[in-house]
């Protein structure tokens, strides 16, 4: 099967990981090339293999998933980017990988007038002199990624200050609508311009398109999973 792009409004944050996880294992047994999933969700907080990033005892119902980072929170407005990508047929590793995502999330940002900054190690993501926009964490099963990025772009950041998010102070935390709120797009454009610009990067056909139902009904036929 050719690889795909789906681009959603609000996805429930377990069906979108039963999903990746799903996918992931069609892509390492060649069943599928690969997928890139652009949406947003319900307000949640997950948390990453560095359980040490952040204080994870809040009160609230966590994910605890299997990508990088530490803690983190997700909400309507912002723009979440999954990537189930087979990284030994693109030739890259997850650190080429971070760089690609973040060098077309940066290009489209500068369209807004937004200059952004890559970072790599601890402070891994996209950042506006000393804020931080976008937040990356990836994994790796066999061959292939799940998780990806999610940039701030028009989301409340309220839900941030009930954390330390991947251990930092949550005023880091900054939106592209608090930047440069007279040049935004409406939100489903700028996914459909991020996931243009993403399918270009990572060899995805951006005409490939499936919508949520079509997700699911192609991963049905894996094994049962439900999501922690």
């Amino acid at each position: 099967m050719k690889g795909f792009v789906s681009i959603e409004g609000i996805v429930d944050y377990d069906d979108a990981l039963i999903a990746q996880r799903k996918l992931n294992e069609m892509v390492n047994q060649g069943e599928l090339e690969g997928a890139i999933l652009i949406l947003e969700h319900k307000d949640v907080y997950t948390c990453g293999i560095h359980r040490d990033k952040g204080d994870v005892t809040i009160g609230q119902h966590i994910r605890m998933v299997e990508r990088g980072g530490g803690i983190t929170y997700h909400n309507p407005g912002q723009i979440v980017s999954y990537f189930i990508l087979n990284l030994k047929d693109l030739n890259l590793n997850a650190r080429t990988l971070i760089g690609v995502i973040h060098n077309e999330l940066i290009e489209f940002m500068r369209e807004l007038n937004i200059s952004g900054e890559s970072r790599l190690g601890s402070e891994t993501g996209i950042w506006v002199g000393n804020s931080k926009i976008c937040s990356t964490g990836l994994a790796l099963r066999g061959n292939a990624t799940l998780h990806g990025s999610a940039l701030n772009y028009i989301n409340n950041l309220n839900g941030f200050h009930m954390i330390n998010p991947c251990g930092f102070d949550p005023e880091i935390m900054t939106s592209c609508k608090i930047i440069s709120s007279e040049n935004l797009l409406p939100i489903d454009r700028a996914k459909e311009v991020i996931g243009l610009k993403l399918c270009r990067a990572l060899k995805i056909d951006f005409k490939n398109r499936k919508n949520w139902k079509e997700v699911k009904e192609i991963i049905s036929e894996q094994s049962s999973e439900t999501a922690p």
